[in-house]
């Protein structure tokens, strides 16, 4: 009876870690401050795609990828990758990436951004965990000249499945022209499994105690 108790706190243990949550859906908005277009996950496959035209952004080819494509519930990882053409107006782009349903854990986040700008324009970048309303950033950086790149390694804190693992661009263009990127924010698999290990190894003391007592 023991044993069978062992195995049943161990498979609930690892089904904990590996099953995203059944309402998570990611999902992709792009905006120029009058027209805001959405594209939900709803078929969960981690695959997002916006193909078509914003108000004076008259190209704009924006990919989003999240869990189960890439990254996992347990060892998050998000990529925004994006290209978008101006007319001569110019003018402002946000571009937001959110997915939730995480294992609650603590991380070190590793998140980077390259691409090439236009000339005159400016991308501000940023990632970050929203927590009811209250964010967290990871990552958070403005380029004016091209190429461009930056990265940085962040600890932080998924408190539950609610949380959001945010990926934000602001691309501001004066005239005509393009601007792509490469945004992707990651939790690297191997400190993932450690953590994972750590917990199973718990357990697995826990068991022992309890024989011999």
């Amino acid at each position: 009876m023991k044993r069978i108790t062992f195995w049943v706190m161990l498979i609930a243990a690892v089904t904990a870690f590996a099953t995203p949550n059944a309402n998570a859906t990611a999902v992709l908005t792009l905006s120029d401050g009058i027209t805001t277009q959405t594209v939900t996950d709803s078929d969960n496959d981690g695959f997002l795609l916006f193909n078509g035209g914003i108000g004076n952004w008259i190209v704009n080819v924006t990919t989003g990828l999240t869990k189960p494509l890439i990254g996992s519930t347990l060892a998050p990882s998000m990529d925004l990758n994006s290209i978008d053409v101006s007319s001569t107006a110019g003018g402002a782009l946000t571009i937001t990436f959110k997915d939730d349903g995480w294992a609650s854990t603590d991380h070190s986040f590793f998140s980077q951004i390259g691409g090439t700008l236009l000339s005159g324009g400016s991308i501000s970048a940023r990632s970050y965990i929203d927590q009811g309303g209250s964010p967290v950033d990871l990552f958070n950086e403005t380029f004016s000249t091209s190429p461009f790149t930056g990265s940085s390694w962040t600890n932080a804190s998924i408190s539950s499945a609610d949380d959001f693992l945010v990926l934000e661009t602001v691309i501001h263009h004066v005239g005509s022209g393009a601007t792509s990127f490469d945004f992707a924010v990651s939790v690297p698999e191997a400190s993932a499994l450690l953590l994972f290990g750590t917990g199973l190894f718990g357990l697995v003391g826990y068991r022992r105690v309890r024989r011999m007592q």
